[in-house]
This record gives C-alpha cells, sequence and structure tokens, in this order.
C-alpha cells in the first residue's frame, strides 16, 4: 500500500501541463520560435486567382502543415508523453529526418513563393511570407543539427562506455571459458 500511495502522491504533485521543457530547454525555445514563424508563413501567404494560386496553395499546404507538426510536438511535450514514445527513445533518427524533411520541404515553398509573389495582388504579403518559412526553415535546419548532434553524442558514449567495460574485464563472453 505504501508503494501505490507514494507514486499517487508523486503523480499529484506533478502538474497536468509541464511549461519547463518550453522556457527551460533548447529545443523548446527552438519550438517557440518555430510555432511564431510557421504561424506567420501559413497566415500571410497572399490568396490570389490568377494562374499562380496552386503556387500558393502548394506554399500554404506547407506552411500550415509545418504549423500543425510544431504545435502537435509542443504538446506532446507539454503533456509529457512525447518522453513515453518509444520509437524516440529507440530510434532517435527519426526525429533529424522529420526535421530535415520539414527544413527542406520549408526551402522549397519560400523559393516557390519568392518566384511568383510578384503575380500576386498583394507581392509584400508573398514575400514577408516567404521570409517567414525561411526563417522557420532556418530553425528547423539548427533543430535537426542539434538532434543529430545529441545522437551522435550519446552513440559516442555508448562506444566509450562498452570500450572502457571491455578493457576492465569486467563482462566477459559466457562462451569463453578461462583455464
Amino acid at each position: 500500500m505504501d508503494e501505490n500511495s507514494a507514486t499517487s502522491n508523486q503523480n499529484e504533485r506533478r502538474p497536468f501541463l509541464d511549461f519547463k521543457y518550453l522556457y527551460l530547454t533548447f529545443s523548446g525555445q527552438l519550438k517557440i520560435a518555430e510555432f511564431i514563424t510557421s504561424l506567420l508563413a501559413g497566415a500571410l501567404v497572399p490568396s490570389t486567382v490568377y494562374e499562380h494560386a496552386a503556387g500558393f496553395s502548394f506554399v500554404s499546404f506547407v506552411a500550415w502543415t509545418t504549423f500543425i507538426n510544431v504545435v502537435l510536438d509542443i504538446i506532446l511535450h507539454l503533456v509529457r508523453v512525447w518522453e513515453k514514445l518509444l520509437f524516440v527513445s529507440r530510434y532517435p533518427q527519426v526525429l533529424v529526418c522529420l526535421c530535415f524533411l520539414g527544413s527542406i520541404s520549408l526551402f522549397v515553398a519560400a523559393i516557390v513563393e519568392i518566384s511568383i509573389s510578384k503575380y500576386a495582388e498583394n507581392p509584400g504579403l508573398g514575400y514577408a511570407s516567404a521570409f517567414f518559412a525561411l526563417a522557420c526553415c532556418a530553425l528547423l535546419g539548427v533543430e535537426c543539427f542539434y538532434h543529430y548532434r545529441r545522437y551522435r553524442d550519446a552513440q559516442h558514449q555508448k562506444a566509450t562506455e562498452m570500450t572502457s567495460t571491455a578493457d576492465s574485464g569486467a563482462v566477459q563472453d559466457p562462451n569463453f571459458a578461462a583455464y
């Protein structure tokens, strides 16, 4: 009974939403900046009825998809579901790939928007939206590099621990019998 009451007391002390992630971690601060820039990139896409509407629709789709992904990432971190996802702990390369793909798709969308903004009803909105898309692209690139470095450092640390353990002789092959 004491164990159950101890775990329930620990759960009661933890708030439902953990905002420490957003302002104490580098990744959380990047997410706030990505939230703002992707929101502005999607909201400022000019609407036009001319022959370049498909290009602006593509930019709008990419910007709003990025915004939704950032919002979902923030929500999963706030309610502490992110740390319980097994694929993140087992395969941290997923984060690197997702950030890289988001960065590349925003870069392509921003280039498309820059090239067709002169045909919009309000070209200034197109250029502003492209600027925020490129800013979000850069932020996603920084986050991609950040996750890559964390992954490589963890791999290096594991390799160092394995070699130091093997050198000390603490771990022996069970198939090897010492005579």
